[in-house]
Parts: structure tokens; C-alpha cells; sequence
């Protein structure tokens, strides 16, 4: 089957793999999978839209405005043009940002160690997280293989927000209900000076809030602006 535009249908395509989507073995990785790709790939592109070597593309640039809003804080609706963007995500007690200081632990985060390093962790109000702050660790993590999905049997009790009865019934369950993302906690002006690791927890509604939020941001384009993706590379 040949592609008509890889990046600017990828996002179409993908809604069409979760539409008879089950709910079996497959469907945390399914999830994964999808924003691996429909979010990591087609972020990067965009916020390389500046550097891209054709002057074309940068001289007329349709995702301008999305960057701007993606600088939102998230104690803010994200707005673009007078529509709201990512309220569902926003707005969800189902994921935290936590920050772990690398003097808390020895060596690197792991399926392992980040139960406990967890307890040392900070919590960043949402309301302080900017959406691209969440983007990048979100992407850096999948950049770098800090995905850790978990069952509640691997790592008990959630650091985020949600249903006490859920988690009670659901305790010894060796099924997935989480998953964390890992990535350096860095500052400085390139990022070289490392505080410790971001852990973000995503319950999995989380995880398929912001998926959809963001598909409903890519699809508002038009759809020249998507066909642009395929040639930023």
C-alpha cells in the first residue's frame, strides 16, 4: 500500500486503528505505539518548522499559532483563535509531574528502583506546568525509552489524583493501569547542568485524553498545513 503523504495522514490513520479498538493484551502498547509516532514524530516536526532547510516552509508558516499556544500555562484554557484546545487533558486528575532529585537515588531510574525513589519525588502543581513542558518530557521520554508501563501489583498506590474504590478492587491486579515516563530533569540555558529525572504518571484514560486532545488540535489545521509536515524533514 503506498502513502500519500506518510506524516500528514499518520494522525487520520491512526484514528481509524483505534476505532474497533479492544480492550485486550495489546491495547496499553497499541496506545504507545500511536503516540510514539502521531505525537513524538509529528511534534518534532513542527517545532522544527524554523530550521527546516526549505525557506518556503519557513517563510509561510501555518504552525506558528499552535506553538504559541502550546506555551500555555495549564491553570489556562489552551486557545487557538478563540477555540479551546486540550480542556479534556487540562483538566483530568488522572497524571502528575513529579521531579526526583539524583541525589535521592544511586545510578539511573528503573522498572526497579522508581516505586520508591517516588516517595522523595516532587510534585508539580499542574496548574504551574506550561503544556509544552509537559510535551517535551513526554517526548523525551519516548526519545530515550523511559516508558515504564506498570500494573497496580508493580507499583502500588498512585501518586495522582483518582477513584479510591477503583484502586482498591484493583490492587493485586496484574493488569496495566498506569504508565510512567521518564526523562532527565535538566536546567540551564542548553539543558546541560542534570537535577534528576521528570516522572510523569499517566493513569490510562490520561493517556487517551491526551491523545485525543491532541489529534483534535492536528485535524483543526487545514489540510495543506498537514501536507506541509511531510516535507520539514
Amino acid at each position: 500500500m503506498e502513502y500519500n503523504g506518510f506524516v500528514s495522514t499518520l494522525i487520520k490513520r491512526s484514528q481509524d486503528l483505534l476505532k474497533n479498538e479492544a480492550h485486550d493484551d495489546l491495547n496499553v502498547t497499541r496506545h504507545l505505539l500511536l503516540i510514539n509516532t502521531g505525537f513524538a514524530l509529528v511534534r518534532d516536526r513542527i517545532r522544527d518548522w524554523d530550521v527546516s532547510n526549505d525557506k518556503g516552509l519557513r517563510i509561510e508558516d501555518p504552525w506558528k499559532k499552535v506553538r504559541k499556544a502550546c506555551t500555555s500555562k495549564l491553570a489556562n484554557p489552551v486557545q487557538i483563535d478563540g477555540k479551546v484546545f486540550f480542556e479534556e487533558f487540562r483538566t483530568y486528575n488522572d497524571w502528575t509531574y513529579l521531579c526526583v532529585p539524583k541525589d535521592s537515588l544511586r545510578g539511573r531510574l528503573s522498572e526497579r528502583n522508581i516505586v520508591s525513589s517516588l516517595k522523595r519525588a516532587e510534585v508539580r502543581p499542574i496548574d504551574d506546568l506550561s503544556l509544552d513542558g509537559v510535551m517535551r518530557a513526554l517526548r523525551n521520554s519516548f526519545a530515550h525509552g523511559g516508558g515504564l508501563p506498570m500494573s497496580p501489583g508493580q507499583a502500588g498506590q498512585r501518586r495522582c489524583k483518582s477513584d479510591p474504590v477503583g484502586l482498591s478492587l484493583a490492587k493485586h491486579s496484574d493488569q496495566i493501569d498506569r504508565v510512567y515516563f521518564v526523562s532527565k530533569w535538566t536546567t540551564g540555558a542548553r539543558g546541560e547542568v542534570v537535577l534528576g529525572w521528570i516522572v510523569m504518571e499517566f493513569g490510562l484514560d490520561a493517556l487517551g485524553a491526551f491523545w485525543n486532545d491532541w489529534c483534535e488540535l492536528l485535524l483543526k489545521s487545514s489540510n495543506r498545513a498537514l501536507q506541509q509536515l511531510d516535507r520539514v524533514a
